[in-house]
């Protein structure tokens, strides 16, 4: 760590004299991590800000209960729907490539 100190300041050093920047800070390691600064780490705000953004929206349409349709369809006759469908979307696919 202290060599990379080191070579860091030589090379700002050597920017200064080709006229590259102004001026060099006198200590490099305070220049990186100031003694003074505190450095507040909010990771539980962040985590919460973070679940909150994936969270849906409450809307007061969502409370209202679930409704059964009065003829519910049995998972066959989706599943032969689907079929049918897949069927007739094949032929028109098949139509279409000719």
């Amino acid at each position: 760590m202290e060599q990379d100190l080191k070579d860091i300041e030589w090379r700002l050093n050597a920017l200064k004299e080709r006229g590259v920047v102004e001026s060099v800070p006198r200590n490099v390691q305070d220049f990186i991590d100031p003694p003074y600064e505190q450095v507040v780490d909010p990771t539980d705000d962040l985590i919460d800000q973070i679940v909150d953004s994936f969270m849906p929206d409450e809307n007061p349409e969502d409370d209202e209960p679930l409704v059964t349709p009065d003829n519910p369809v049995s998972h066959v006759e989706a599943l032969h729907a689907l079929h049918e469908i897949a069927t007739i979307w094949g032929t028109i696919s098949m139509w279409n490539s000719e």
